[in-house]
């Protein structure tokens, strides 16, 4: 992994520091939807325009329709495998860095029994604050360890109501 990078745009070098743990994973969870969830999902939207309609709030419907179909157009692609690096200024994910200055607190959620194994990072400033890199294969202990020891963890976080809905809703 290259140790600076230099943008032609501003042509301000990036230093990302010596690389310590690598691993590629995918961008987000690929979710295996049957035709079962393809089936419920379709009903539920068309009850929901159905009774929107029904209700007189048409704005409702064509939110419906807006959302129903923005998830179906954004969600039927595979997930591309992305190129994590943690580094000794930050944490390199494909071409986007974010340096340990820059990133407020971290926590990793793992449990084996529902599958879910992440990095996540609050940051402290950008359009997105919290951010999910998936750990795949990588061992949890070995990126607590060294993260910890440049952000702050917190090490009682949890999944969230909303989180554990949108897994077991496998939005």
């Amino acid at each position: 992994m290259p140790q600076k990078e230099s943008s032609p745009k501003n042509k301000k070098a990036i230093n990302y520091g010596s690389t310590i743990i690598t691993w590629q994973a995918p961008e987000f969870r690929d979710l295996d939807r049957g035709p079962n969830w393809f089936m419920f999902a379709g009903v539920l939207t068309v009850m929901l325009i159905a009774w929107s309609i029904w209700q007189g709030g048409y704005p409702f419907a064509i939110v419906v329709i807006l959302i129903a179909g923005i998830y179906f157009l954004t969600h039927k692609e595979k997930p591309k495998d992305i190129k994590i690096a943690l580094t000794t200024n930050g944490i390199l994910a494909d071409s986007r860095f974010y340096p340990y200055p820059e990133i407020d607190n971290f926590w990793i959620l793992f449990n084996p029994e529902t599958d879910v194994k992440t990095l996540n990072i609050y940051t402290k400033s950008g359009m997105i604050r919290e951010i999910t890199f998936q750990l795949d294969e990588q061992d949890p202990a070995e990126i607590r360890s060294f993260l910890g020891a440049h952000v702050y963890e917190l090490p009682d976080r949890t999944e969230s109501f909303i989180e554990k809905i949108i897994r077991v809703c496998k939005l």
